[in-house]
């Protein structure tokens, strides 16, 4: 790590940075006192972090290189989630809004990982975009673009994916229900599966909606799977899903256009529709169902 991106050429703040790459992994803590181990150590420590050339974006680009080298020749799975940092009482000095709410003081970390889809290894962080809210609740969200809203951060890790795997052998980038945003399957890069959590009942080409069109599908298996505990202090149990797959078109919303979408893009999508159902559900409660659409 000896040419860490931000030490620009200074060999002094090129070898800090290393130590303190190096600690973090070692010790698996990210707390400057305990990094530094010694207070010389931790003044050298915050003299780095405070320096206007270590950047967050330099930082995540250099870590990003080993994970470009190690992804050659295999099978990618690209993980993108979004996380939470706030802060309460003095910590929260300077910070910006963070929360469900945007008033918690703190940011947000929408990271993606690299990880090796025959050994499930993890082989390294593939991008990180940074933020805060400004405290001001947003409106008008259909008359946006894609580019002026939180969510493009899907679509833009995507493309940062990509762009920095390109020597994986495949690439399939992976997200919850957030991610469930059709600019993200009409926009994806030509060279990335997508594999996304259903959080949207669509309408279909034919005008039907999206979960209802496996409910005529053959089971293709079952499987026996283990369910977390719902709640503090209730039981896991265990439950038999059939698994069902096929083909459908996604008619593209009324709303693609103002958030972005070239008019060159059909006015029809096909994506992959997975569904798991439990074949037989508990007499309480209500009975596992999971949808995910691919990339066709």
């Amino acid at each position: 790590m000896s040419a860490f991106a931000g030490a620009d050429g200074d060999r002094r703040r090129a070898a800090a940075a290393a130590r303190l790459y190096g600690s973090m992994v070692e010790q698996h803590s990210v707390v400057v006192r305990k990094l530094g181990v010694d207070r010389g150590g931790e003044l050298s420590l915050h003299r780095v972090l405070s320096s206007a050339r270590m950047t967050p974006e330099a930082t995540v680009a250099c870590l990003a290189r080993p994970t470009a080298a190690a992804v050659r020749g295999r099978r990618i799975v690209a993980v993108q989630d979004t996380t939470e940092v706030n802060f309460a009482g003095r910590q929260s000095r300077g910070l910006g809004r963070a929360g469900r709410q945007g008033r918690t003081p703190g940011f947000f970390i929408h990271a993606t990982v690299a990880v090796d889809a025959e050994t499930d290894a993890v082989l390294g962080l593939v991008d990180a975009a940074i933020w805060t809210r400004d405290g001001a609740a947003a409106t008008g969200r259909r008359q946006r673009v894609l580019a002026g809203k939180e969510s493009q951060r899907w679509l833009a890790a995507a493309e940062t994916a990509a762009s920095r795997l390109h020597a994986a052998a495949a690439l399939i980038v992976v997200g919850d229900r957030e991610s469930d945003i059709y600019a993200l399957f009409s926009r994806r890069p030509a060279t990335t599966e997508l594999l996304v959590r259903a959080a949207q009942n669509r309408r279909l080409a034919d005008g039907t909606q999206l979960f209802a069109a496996a409910a005529t599908w053959p089971v293709l298996g079952e499987q026996r799977v283990k369910l977390a505990p719902s709640r503090p202090g209730a039981r896991g149990r265990e439950a038999v899903v059939g698994l069902r797959a096929g083909t459908v078109l996604l008619r593209r919303p009324r709303h693609a256009r103002r958030e972005g979408d070239p008019d060159c893009l059909p006015v029809s999508l096909p994506v992959s529709l997975v569904e798991a159902i439990e074949t037989a559900p508990p007499e309480t409660g209500a009975p596992l169902h999971y949808s995910r659409i691919g990339s066709a």
